[in-house]
């Protein structure tokens, strides 16, 4: 009879019908899950990322890497471009070579930045995607024109 109790009462701990006590189940969202970095900087989205000062008229590459981490299926890069960026100063010079990154997988885009002044530039980088969590991956690139 003890058994049978604690059987059922880890079931129902585990369906998910306890609210309010942190034993909720929480479903995955999604299957796919983006991820992107500079070296071993996450860059997360709907962020600033400041990458730095130019010489203004001088030009400085920055290669990104976009990873699947997710724990089942393809991401899929479903922009025309991959990667977009929309901003003076900035520009990508290299798309990603995959636009289906299957889990564990990653790929490289490159932006330039070229400050065609001495000024603060600001750029909006995004990448749509299947992840359902974050379709539309941006960030904000910052950079000093010196």
């Amino acid at each position: 009879m003890k058994a049978i109790f604690v059987r059922n009462l880890i079931l129902f701990l585990l369906s998910g019908y306890l609210t309010g006590c942190g034993f909720e189940h929480q479903p995955q969202v999604s299957t796919v899950d983006i991820n992107v970095r500079l070296g071993s900087t996450i860059v997360y989205t709907g962020r600033d990322f400041f990458i730095g000062t130019v010489p203004s008229g001088g030009t400085k590459d920055f290669v990104f890497t976009v990873e699947n981490i997710g724990y089942r299926g393809d991401l899929s890069l479903t922009g025309a471009p991959a990667v977009a960026v929309t901003g003076t100063g900035f520009s990508v010079t290299n798309q990603p070579a995959l636009v289906t990154l299957p889990i564990g997988t990653g790929t490289t885009f490159t932006v330039r930045f070229g400050p065609p002044t001495i000024d603060v530039f600001t750029a909006i980088v995004s990448i749509p995607n299947n992840d359902t969590g974050e379709t539309d991956f941006w960030f904000s690139i910052r950079g000093i024109g010196s």
